[in-house]
């Protein structure tokens, strides 16, 4: 396929070399070359010019273009490709930013729901402790109360009977009085045993 090329190269360069030199004589040269005329040999000679182009950068053209082409497609492919993962990443984005928002008010409902039901329990605590403050006071007043009464009628009953002993003392004799020490002390055995 070479030798073919370099032939026809050969052939067409030889050609238009002769056409050139032809119209080089000038004015007064013929119009006509070999008896055809020199525009179809112009013409002749481009017809060849532009063949051997094709035969022998057709290929390379060709080759060019179809690879251009190809590298154009995979670009497109791809790009529609990131296209697709980009908007399935948005959706998925999306859906996910959904999620949160659901999960973060889920999260304040909860919150208050939590906060309001530590709220009552803090308040239900504060009055029971209220309660039982309230009865500890009223139980230490009323204890207190009872021990002023019973140190009172103590104290009521001590000098009542310092008053009595001494209106009896007064009133009794000695031999009474050892008479009553007596009584009183075989009472306090009778108890005790």
């Amino acid at each position: 396929m070479r030798k073919n090329a370099l032939t026809l190269t050969l052939a067409a360069a030889g050609g238009l070399a002769l056409a050139t030199a032809a119209s080089a004589a000038g004015p007064e040269a013929s119009p006509t070359w070999l008896g055809v005329p020199r525009w179809v040999f112009a013409w002749l000679n481009l017809i060849v010019l532009w063949g051997f182009l094709w035969k022998a950068a057709g290929p390379m053209v060709r080759n060019f273009f179809d690879t251009r082409r190809k590298e154009i497609q995979d670009g497109l492919a791809l790009a529609k490709n990131q296209r697709a993962q980009t908007e399935e990443m948005s959706a998925d984005l999306d859906r996910q930013l959904v999620e949160l928002k659901d999960e973060l008010q889920e999260m304040v409902e909860r919150n208050k729901t939590e906060g309001e039901r530590e709220r009552q329990e803090i308040l239900a605590q504060a009055e029971q402790d209220k309660e039982r403050l309230l009865e500890q006071a009223d139980f230490e007043i009323r204890s207190r109360i009872a021990q002023a009464k019973a140190s009172l009628a103590q104290a009521t009953a001590r000098g009542a009977a310092d008053a009595a002993i001494a209106q009896v003392a007064s009133d009794l004799s000695a031999d009474d009085r050892e008479r009553l020490f007596e009584v009183n002390l075989g009472r306090l055995r009778e108890k005790l045993s």
